[in-house]
């Protein structure tokens, strides 16, 4: 996932330059984890003026899926446009991001896709409530994401510590479930809570641990997904 930098008027005119680095005991992603072997995650961009474009990549550190070891086995490509809307009657601030998205599956090419996403995000409430809706426009599959977000400083152990909570409601199409999980119906599939803790080592760097539990929410699904009905990661950032 990427985190886009939106345009607002004391924004410098310079390009910004974004990278994050994620160390994580699985690859999970709609809260179904593909690959519970370790992963490192990658993400570079660059936003300017409300635009932005990155790369983002997963390296397979252990053959789980039988199909690569010590490998790059996804590049996301992607690129958008991002606005705030500062002051919306009865909303607050609206931010609005439109995203284009190329996946690249280096040793399964025939599974490259290309998705179009639109977002929406109250910024000014509590629990910040964002909806995005997502089209494979090559597989005609679609997923739509219910989330929110919190982040509480933790200044009574340090200034630069904090705890970020999120929490997202996923929802897909039958082309999307029946080629994702092989179960053909439209679903609420899963609901996803992350938590970290992020300490600013300064302005432009900082770290920290977090983790993902996840719960399928179709019964048919909770008999694709291993073990049981929960998934749980961990990692840093």
């Amino acid at each position: 996932g990427s985190v886009a930098v939106v345009e607002t008027p004391e924004e410098s005119t310079m390009p910004t330059l974004s990278a994050t680095v994620s160390y994580a005991s699985a690859y999970m992603y709609h809260g179904f984890i593909f690959n519970s072997g370790n992963v490192l995650q990658p993400d570079i961009s660059i936003a300017w003026k409300g635009f932005y474009a990155g790369v983002w990549a997963n390296w397979d550190f252990m053959d789980d899926n039988g199909t690569q070891n010590n490998d790059f086995e996804e590049w996301d490509y992607y690129a958008g446009y991002g606005h705030t809307f500062a002051d919306v009657p009865a909303l607050g601030a609206l931010s609005l991001e439109a995203t284009y998205t190329y996946y690249d599956y280096p040793s399964f090419s025939d599974s490259d896709t290309q998705e179009i996403s639109l977002a929406a995000t109250l910024d000014d409430l509590f629990l910040q409530p964002s909806l995005t809706v997502a089209w494979d426009f090559e597989n005609d599959m679609f997923w739509a994401c219910l989330g929110a977000s919190h982040s509480v400083a933790l200044s009574a152990i340090s200034e630069k510590l904090s705890l970020d909570m999120e929490g997202a409601l996923y929802w897909a199409n039958t082309k999307y479930n029946d080629y994702n999980y092989g179960v053909a119906k439209n679903a609420l599939t899963a609901i996803q809570f992350t938590a970290g803790l992020n300490y600013a080592v300064c302005d432009y760097c900082s770290f920290g641990p977090f983790m993902i539990c996840s719960w399928a929410l179709d019964h048919d699904l909770r008999e694709v997904w291993k073990d049981d009905a929960m998934n749980v990661l961990w990692g840093f950032a």
